[in-house]
């Protein structure tokens, strides 16, 4: 800590204030933007597929009808099982549900996605999960 001192005290006396001032605002910024580059690539690393059905599950709102639902998740398989929940994962529903529509890839394996949408008695959105298969 005295070394640290010591070289802070050097550089301060041949700075001037606004100089180190400056020097400490650009290190500063250059950090930033190193962390928001670095941030970004692992965005990249994600499976394009993987992205995409991230960007179904985005798609889907509360209140949507369930034909809505399938629109989005076009060409994934799907079965529908009796569930009446008040909430799933965590997450209240505003109404109980009725049934739960669950979507998958066809052969799925583990680290692939299933999808699950509840809907209430006339057929809307009161909730969804987005989950991988883990064994």
């Amino acid at each position: 800590m005295v070394r640290i001192s010591k070289w802070f005290g050097l550089l301060s006396s041949k700075l001037q204030r606004e100089e180190l001032i400056a020097l400490l605002f650009t290190l500063y910024l250059l950090l930033g933007a190193i962390l928001v580059f670095t941030g970004c690539q692992q965005k990249n690393n994600v499976p394009p597929e993987h992205q995409a059905v991230q960007h179904m599950y985005n798609q889907i709102e509360e209140e949507m009808t369930e034909e809505q639902v399938d629109a989005i998740v076009t060409g994934h398989k799907s079965n529908t099982t009796k569930e009446v929940k008040d909430f799933d994962y965590g997450v209240i529903f505003k109404r109980k549900s009725a049934y739960r529509k669950t979507f998958y890839k066809a052969g799925a394996q583990e680290g692939d996605y299933f999808l699950y949408v509840y809907f209430d008695k006339d057929g809307y959105v009161v909730g969804k999960h987005l989950g991988w298969l883990t064994k």
